[in-house]
């Protein structure tokens, strides 16, 4: 997974609060929890037990995409597409604006849209001007790039 700088230190970050204080503050939970009697039918520990299950997970997921990251630098040239350039493509008589980023921080509402969707990896290296066809579910469509920011 191809990640920026920014985005693999915020995972990093959301990975050590994770194996630190959230580990600890769920502990506490669990331990609080059992003494509310019997376990069966106390549903503060179930819910405090079904945190921790999706801590964990949330942590073997962190800790796999940090594994597999490769780090990408933002480049400052705007003469062809790259990783967190705003660019302005046109099809079918419509503009639109997206910024491309990596896959963390990809979000279609905010049209941030990851280099590695089918439109990020069509368009990136490509300069103003040029013409790309972009295979979607929905068939091909030729985008145009208009302005690179």
């Amino acid at each position: 997974m191809k990640l920026t700088r920014d985005s693999y230190t915020k995972l990093m970050q959301e990975l050590e609060k994770k194996k630190t204080t959230i580990r600890k503050e769920i502990s506490d939970k669990i331990r609080d929890t059992k003494e509310f009697g019997d376990l069966s039918e106390n549903t503060a520990y179930d819910n405090a037990r079904e945190q921790e299950a999706f801590n964990e997970g949330r942590i073997k997921e962190l800790e796999n995409i940090l594994r597999e990251a490769k780090i990408i630098t933002i480049n400052a040239d705007k003469s062809k597409v790259s990783i967190g350039d705003t660019v302005e493509l046109s099809y079918d008589n419509k503009k639109i604006e997206v910024i491309i980023v990596d896959s963390q921080q990809a979000n279609p509402e905010e049209k941030k849209i990851s280099i590695e969707s089918p439109l990020g990896k069509a368009i990136l290296k490509h300069k103003q001007g040029d013409i790309i066809d972009v295979e979607t579910p929905n068939g091909k469509i030729t985008y145009k790039v208009i302005k690179i920011k």
